[in-house]
């Protein structure tokens, strides 16, 4: 749930609608009306005021559009940072940053002449809700019954 933190702080706003895989992660019991979700997932979803649709399980075309980006994604990352030689943690999130700016910023929609950002600002930016003060902070609680 760091990840939705993260992805949430990089768009400037949480996502309206999660759609995750069944995982166990996320989702306890899989049901095509009524899935159960994990508590602190559902936890997180409310702190941003977000709903959650799980996919249906054996329906693998509910995410094939987003895993083919993400693959599509992951390679072009991997191919562009296999070669430079990172000391820390740091300086890697700092290369993947500016190579992620190069990628949005970069005349790619070639059929409309726009960048990934432009589309963005223009459509979904205006209908996004803001984010909440704080990120959400995962946390349990326990009641321990003293003998």
């Amino acid at each position: 749930m760091a990840g939705h933190n993260a992805a949430y702080s990089f768009f400037g706003a949480p996502a309206q609608l999660l759609v995750p895989d069944n995982a166990n992660v996320a989702v306890i019991k899989t049901c095509l009306y009524e899935p159960i979700v994990n508590r602190s997932y559902s936890d997180m979803a409310q702190h941003y005021h977000t709903a959650i649709l799980a996919a249906r399980p054996r329906h693998p075309t509910d995410k094939a559009k987003v895993e083919a980006c993400v693959g599509i994604i992951e390679r072009w990352r991997v191919g562009r940072l296999r070669n430079p030689t990172f000391y820390n943690l740091a300086e890697r999130n700092d290369a993947i940053a500016e190579w992620l700016a190069k990628l949005n910023d970069g005349p790619v929609l070639r059929q409309y002449g726009r960048t990934r950002r432009q589309p963005f600002k223009e459509i979904d930016a205006p209908n996004l809700k803001p984010l909440p003060g704080e990120p959400w902070v995962h946390s349990e609680c326990r009641r321990y019954e003293i003998e």
